[in-house]
């Protein structure tokens, strides 16, 4: 369900909004919210898929159930894969009322050779059967018709996702990268703590046309223009939560494939929204938990019924450890939270999803998360107070909202280290890649800034910056000399500069000149939007700013002297570290080891450019064997990037990958052992091979390994083709 509330939810995506529909019949609270959907024959055929679904009253004594009554209404969602090609598209069956007939007649959709057929759907009630064909359809309700999912339930799934996953492993099915969002963070996926929920995965993205006197048709451009003054109805789902409304907001774009009913027309679906999450969600991710409402079976956890649920959204079987309800509520606290204050200004701006809930998306995505964890039995579980405390008005809808950050994910006293010694406050002068710095906090605000001599360049750069300066600016600078400055000098200013100068003024000064969005534009309305945030700022992830460039949530590298700086932050310890690339006299060379858990990730646009002339070579006999008809690139730094595998262990291998120019923004490896799901991680630079690099760990001999890779230059993302290697 989208929010976890009381009341279902009805979407409609009309020239890319999100509206609220207004439901159709005035005693929303006397609906029977239990329903029957009868399957047609041969559901799995085109002339099946063209086939009305019918609803209809599971107790026919407790009212009737009708498809035009938003609260009660059905869906259906059907998605093809050729095996062939891997090629994915769409078709959505109708769903109509038993005994009538459509608004029109549904399109029979033209199938490709040997097509896998899948069906999924979703309920805006509480609990839909299915009967009719379910045989042919394969279909899976839950346990069985008398412990069932409730709002969900699919057909064939299993089946689609195996084609999918070899379509993807063969390199025939690319599932495109997340992006980046407007607030600097990688797209949201349904897999993201950012954004899930008590029952993740569940309902579908299927809207519907439905005509003043109650019928139904296919939402298609063809039956818009012929049925004038009809309404989109359409599930309530958190597929369509980010499909629609987060994407929407981020500045974001959904995976989106040709609908069959559609000619000319693509959408978002269901089983796109999983494989793109399977392949590109970063840690941790969220899957179904044990203690999701809809797969608890007589209000007790079940591995089976959550495994079932599973299958249906290309997830691995649950057990106690991946499926554990504790680590799941702590993840949803740690992370959620956090992420709503950081968009707090973005999603205040965006409508609502039920003005029952909230008045905005700010406030509609924080009911939601208060009711996940209370629906979830966080409390108990990991013994903390609901992270939300809503503003109410006096017909109950959430008008603001305080989300409070847990200790140790980004809120309190932050501590420093560089190169494994402690800066004591994280204020004071360090050494950072043979550069002097001074570093400050705002433990109100939680950043920290760091200025060095060497700034952004080397240091012949950094002259020529410095002598654009007016004489005025040449020794220290007052905050009006500093708001002046442009973005270029201030990213070139040096340590001494900045003697006396407050983590406040700085604050300010980061708000006139928008650096958060690294945009060196100075208007009052950026200043304004930080002053708003202020109040909220003190439980935001840290920031931190190098010479004035942002670095997201104190992960990430940027570059002094020349050379690049990894950062990394523990949450655990509140600990940001920062780590040269140039080591010092006095630290002897050592390579500080960053926080267990704590992967560094480059930020975009200040990636390490790779030492010339470093040409990483395999272990010998360690020569990757292409998948079929794959032919591996050499691992030579010619073309356009160089990779390979060194076997650093008997269960261990460490696939590696180098640019033979430019810079990458980040490195993600995509890759499958025998018996495991596939795995989807970020690399780590490691400068003194200048490659990217990752440890697969439980590989043992003769077994393969297939990889493959995802990075950006330039913005832009690419993806490699698969590659194979056999364990020595």
């Amino acid at each position: 369900m989208i929010a976890g509330l009381s009341v279902p939810v009805v979407l409609a995506l009309i020239a890319g909004l999100v509206v609220l529909l207004p439901r159709l019949g005035s005693h929303a609270a006397a609906l029977n919210q239990n329903c029957t959907l009868v399957v047609p024959a041969q559901p799995l055929t085109a002339q099946g898929l063209a086939t009305p679904y019918q609803l209809k009253a599971t107790d026919p004594a407790a009212g009737p159930c009708n498809e035009a009554n938003a609260g009660q209404a059905a869906f259906v969602q059907g998605a093809v894969i050729n095996p062939r090609t891997g090629a994915i598209s769409v078709y959505n069956p109708l769903v109509i009322d038993a005994g009538t007939q459509p608004a029109a007649v549904p399109v029979v959709p033209t199938l490709p050779p040997n097509a896998v057929v899948a069906l999924w759907f979703g309920f805006n009630g509480n609990n839909l059967a299915l009967a009719g064909d379910t045989a042919a359809g394969r279909c899976v309700v839950g346990l069985g018709a008398a412990d069932i999912f409730g709002q969900f339930s699919y057909c064939n799934a299993r089946t689609f996702f195996a084609v999918a996953n070899n379509a993807i492993r063969r390199g025939a099915l690319h599932p495109p990268a997340l992006g980046m969002g407007s607030d600097g963070q990688a797209c949201p996926t349904v897999r993201d703590f950012r954004v899930v929920d008590q029952d993740q995965s569940d309902n579908v993205t299927t809207t519907y046309l439905l005509t003043a006197d109650g019928r139904v048709a296919q939402n298609t451009k063809a039956n818009a223009a012929a049925l004038q003054g009809s309404q989109t109805e359409a599930n309530g789902s958190d597929n369509r939560l980010v499909d629609v409304a987060l994407d929407g907001a981020l500045g974001c774009t959904p995976w989106m494939v040709p609908d069959l009913a559609n000619p000319g027309s693509t959408v978002p679906a269901l089983p796109l929204n999983e494989l793109q999450a399977a392949a590109h969600q970063g840690q941790p991710v969220a899957l179904v938990p044990l203690n999701d409402p809809m797969t608890l079976s007589n209000n007790q956890a079940s591995a089976a019924k959550t495994s079932a649920y599973r299958a249906g959204v290309n997830q691995p079987p649950a057990n106690a450890t991946n499926g554990n309800g504790a680590t799941y509520c702590q993840n949803l606290v740690n992370i959620q939270p956090a992420s709503l204050l950081r968009d707090e200004t973005i999603f205040k701006a965006r409508p609502t999803l039920d003005p029952a809930a909230g008045n905005s998306l700010f406030t509609f995505l924080a009911a939601r998360l208060s009711a996940s964890y209370t629906n979830l039995n966080c409390g108990n579980l990991i013994k903390t107070a609901n992270p939300v405390t809503l503003t109410l008005d006096a017909n109950g809808v959430a008008i603001d909202a305080k989300l409070t950050v847990p200790t140790g994910t980004g809120t309190g006293a932050l501590a420093c280290t560089v190169d494994g010694t402690s800066v004591a406050n994280c204020t004071g002068t360090t050494t950072i890649n043979q550069q002097t710095c001074l570093m400050l906090e705002n433990r109100t605000a939680t950043r920290i800034f760091t200025f060095c001599t060497g700034g952004f360049g080397n240091g012949q750069n950094q002259a020529k910056a410095q002598a654009a300066l007016q004489p005025q600016a040449q020794g220290p600078l007052t905050p009006a000399q500093l708001q002046a400055m442009s973005l270029q000098q201030l990213q070139m200013l040096t340590p001494a500069q900045l003697n006396g100068v407050s983590a406040d003024t700085l604050d300010q000064i980061v708000a006139t000149k928008a650096l958060e969005g690294n945009k060196p534009v100075a208007v009052q309305a950026a200043a304004q939007v930080q002053t708003a945030n202020q109040q909220n700022a003190a439980q935001k992830a840290p920031r931190c700013f190098v010479n004035f460039r942002f670095v997201p949530d104190c992960a990430g590298t940027a570059t002094v002297g020349g050379q690049p700086v990894t950062l990394a932050f523990d949450a655990a310890t509140n600990t940001v570290s920062f780590t040269s690339s140039v080591k010092s006299p006095t630290n002897g060379g050592a390579t500080p080891t960053p926080a267990p858990g704590v992967t560094p990730t480059p930020v975009v646009g200040v990636t390490p450019t790779p030492a010339a002339g470093v040409t990483p070579t395999p272990a010998p006999g360690v020569t990757p064997t292409p998948a079929a008809g794959v032919t591996p690139t050499p691992s030579a730094c010619s073309g356009t990037f160089a990779q390979g595998v060194v076997n650093s262990g008997p269960t261990m291998a460490l696939p590696w990958f180098q640019l033979c120019g430019g810079t990458a923004n980040y490195v993600i490896l995509h890759y499958t052992v025998p018996g495991q799901v596939q795995q989807n991680v970020r690399m780590s630079f490691n400068s003194s091979t200048s490659r990217w690099e990752f440890t697969v760990n439980g590989i043992t001999t003769g077994q393969v390994l297939q990889y493959s890779f995802t990075y950006q230059v330039n913005w832009r993302q690419h993806d490699t083709t698969w590659f194979s290697t056999t364990q020595p």
